[in-house]
């Protein structure tokens, strides 16, 4: 509310002007001269405040109310309207030309998401071994109930741990799991996005132009390098290299052109 009794001083160049009647301190607003983000003070107050925080600021645009929010490039704070939207992204003027650039590129996929970290993928990839334990259990029991005639998980014979029906079990057996792991793997992946653990951990894999849809090609690969080259092949170093990517990619993420990050 307009008091017209009161006078304000503002800071222009570390100088105060004033005082003037709010009725001119107002107009000034209006036409420009005085900024949100300048110094003022009533006349009785020895206190300085920027002029957005005091009842001046419904001067301001028609008395439209702003927020002190984040560049979402650099991450500066700014008045809500000091930020320009492009592309749904808020960013300052500064961050102006080097987003514009990316989206010329059409390197636009690692402005709206954020990546998934090594340990809530290793906490996916436990989750997903226990469900696949869980439908291991019962085609294991079957398989040993076949072969031995004993409901167990490890069957025992006569002729000893290399004897022929043990090794056809443990043959058998391996390659059962194979196929389920796969299966399971590939069929998620392909139209869900995330195997189960994934989804369980907020996580979803698309590609690098930021476009959801694996291809069941891509998704047989990426099993296949996840599993034999990421795991078995470098100890475990094709996983560890997420920790010091920007983008927390693993070796078959690299290899398959694959990003994993956190479902919005």
């Amino acid at each position: 509310m307009e008091n017209n009794g009161r006078k304000w001083y503002y800071m222009s160049n570390d100088v105060p002007r004033g005082p003037y009647a709010e009725r001119q301190i107002r107009d000034m607003i209006e036409d420009g001269q005085i900024k949100k983000k300048m110094l003022v003070r009533p006349d009785n107050s020895e206190g300085w405040s920027l002029t957005i925080e005091t009842e001046l600021a419904s001067s301001f645009d028609g008395g439209e109310e702003l927020t002190v929010v984040e560049c979402e490039q650099c991450r500066k704070k700014f008045l809500s309207d000091e930020l320009i939207e492009i592309g749904g992204i808020q960013i300052c003027e500064k961050c102006k030309p080097m987003l514009l650039q990316k989206f010329e590129e059409g390197k636009t996929a690692d402005l709206f998401h954020k990546y998934g970290g090594l340990w809530q993928r290793c906490g996916a990839l436990f989750l997903d071994g226990i469900i696949l334990q869980l439908a291991n259990i019962p085609l294991t029991l079957l398989l040993a109930f076949i072969i031995f005639g004993q409901f167990t998980m490890s069957p025992t014979s006569g002729n000893g741990p290399f004897s022929s029906g043990i090794l056809t079990f443990q043959g058998l057996n391996m390659f059962i799991s194979f196929l389920i792991a796969i299966t399971y793997s590939v069929w998620f992946v392909v139209n869900k996005g995330a195997t189960l653990g994934k989804m369980a951990s907020g996580l979803i894999i698309i590609n690098t132009d930021g476009s959801e849809g694996i291809s069941k090609e891509k998704a047989i690969g990426r099993f296949l390098l996840k599993n034999y080259v990421s795991g078995i092949l470098t100890l475990g170093i094709g996983y560890l290299i997420a920790v010091f990517d920007d983008k927390k990619r693993t070796l078959h993420d690299r290899i398959c052109n694959t990003r994993v990050i956190k479902k919005q």
